[in-house]
């Protein structure tokens, strides 16, 4: 209680008072957290690359769209082409609910999709990102390990 009252008379935020402190394990949660606290790169190249990602048939409808706009990209499309093409992939997807949120994330996300895109950052892993695959076991450096 002393602790809570020092800390709100002189106006300090008490520690892990704010979410972007508490590291990598909430930032990379997400494209959504990383956006949040600015930490799209370090997820990327720190935590995402090294995931492993299980396959399902939303997961690979998300690859198709990122290897589609990756195309563009290497056509020097614009990002607002770009972005109409995803529009209409998502217009394709199957469910009300899946297309509800492919729009929303492209609305949302879309400068940080773009960032991504141009990242090394595998597909299945910027799917991830976007909660658009679901998770696996980490993977594991495995350097020096095989005979």
């Amino acid at each position: 209680c002393t602790l809570l009252l020092f800390g709100t008379a002189y106006g300090g935020t008490l520690l892990g008072g704010e979410r972007c402190t508490w590291g990598p394990a909430y930032w990379c949660q997400g494209v959504d957290t990383a956006k949040e606290c600015g930490t799209i790169d370090h997820c990327a190249q720190n935590v995402w690359s090294k995931q492993e990602v299980k396959n399902d048939a939303v997961c690979i409808s998300c690859q198709e769209v990122v290897a589609m706009a990756r195309l563009g990209l290497s056509l020097n499309q614009t990002e607002e082409a770009i972005k109409e093409e995803m529009k209409k992939a998502c217009d394709l997807m199957h469910g009300e609910a899946l297309h509800a949120e492919c729009k929303t994330l492209l609305e949302t996300f879309f400068p940080e999709f773009i960032k991504l895109l141009k990242s090394d950052l595998e597909p299945k892993a910027l799917c991830q990102a976007l909660h658009l695959c679901k998770q696996g076991v980490a993977l594991q450096n495995t350097k020096g390990l095989h005979h």
